[in-house]
């Protein structure tokens, strides 16, 4: 049976460590490895970790989270392996749900993913939708179309070779499974729950700023693998137009969707002369136009409209 791996990236996470332990130690079967980096927090983290005998990579200086990421790929000795948030607990069956589908000779070059649940503050929880038919046909425009948290994930040990872009301090997780779809990387998705996703005011990734989030995302699209096909650049565009006005939402105000225009029409275009994109732009002009939030919902629609199929999406979902 192939090793598992827990990989916890962790920045200023004391108020969490002692709740993420008592879920660890509930879980009905234990994590081959389990691996952390105190990635240069300035609270008591390192010395809470410690006290629980915890395997610790300690760096002296906040990196960010990519780089956090990388170092724990490049260092733990899993088959496979999966990273956690530390703010989040895990399905007490997760690791016998994993291993099952793993199975004795998983297949190489694969990533394996089940549902999640998001907790959005005090909603009810959402549970992930997963359209296999889309994802076996063409992995790179489902992951391009649809977000996949990430605690929900396992990796071969191999992924390693793609590093998180540390130059993205937002969509790096949306960046690398899109380059391991583009490098050929297989996909298997299972129907159990393996993921838990709380979105609450202290938690870490609230606490990630929305600031730069236009110029995060042109330089995802920058940096990406160029579409092969038109149902790959038609998802881009619609994602692309997607966080342009939920970046507005969250800031009050448009940032700089024209750094987005410019990017996807830097990548798209040279490959796929025939596609328009007319439309887009005027919902860019919109986003650009407005300060508030109902011109922007409104270009969201009018988007909506062009694409029926993905109108029903939630925020969530994203």
């Amino acid at each position: 049976m192939p090793s598992l791996s827990l990989l916890v990236p962790v920045y200023n996470g004391a108020q969490f460590c002692e709740a993420f332990f008592a879920n660890l130690e509930q879980l009905e079967q234990p994590f081959d490895e389990v691996l952390f980096v105190n990635d240069g927090s300035t609270d008591e983290t390192d010395q809470i970790l410690r006290q629980h005998g915890a395997t610790v990579i300690q760096l002296e200086k906040n990196g960010g989270l990519s780089n956090a990421r990388n170092v724990l790929m490049g260092a733990h000795q899993g088959d496979f392996f999966k990273f956690q948030d530390i703010d989040d607990p895990m399905p007490l069956d997760i690791v016998p749900n994993i291993k099952a589908a793993l199975s004795e000779n998983p297949p190489p070059r694969t990533i394996f993913f089940g549902d999640f649940d998001t907790y959005h503050f005090a909603a009810p929880p959402v549970r992930s939708q997963v359209s296999t038919e889309t994802l076996e046909q063409d992995p790179m425009c489902y992951f391009i179309d649809n977000f996949v948290q990430l605690n929900a994930v396992v990796y071969p040990a191999e992924i390693a070779e793609i590093p998180f872009q540390t130059d993205l301090s937002l969509y790096e997780d949306k960046a690398h499974i899109i380059a391991a779809a583009a490098s050929g990387y297989r996909f298997a998705h299972t129907p159990n729950l393996w993921g838990i996703w709380k979105i609450r005011a202290n938690s870490t990734m609230t606490g990630r700023s929305w600031n730069d989030a236009d110029t995060n995302l042109a330089r995802m699209i920058e940096t990406m693998p160029a579409p092969q096909t038109q149902a790959q650049a038609q998802a881009l565009v619609h994602y692309a137009v997607y966080k342009a006005w939920l970046a507005c939402w969250n800031m009050g105000r448009p940032q700089n969707p024209e750094a987005i225009e410019k990017a996807l029409v830097d990548k798209i275009s040279g490959h796929f002369p025939r596609l328009h994109l007319t439309q887009e732009r005027w919902v860019f002009q919109a986003l650009c136009n407005t300060l508030g939030l109902g011109t922007a919902l409104r270009a969201k629609l009018a988007w909506a409209k062009l694409r029926p199929q993905t109108a029903k999406h939630q925020i969530q979902s994203r």
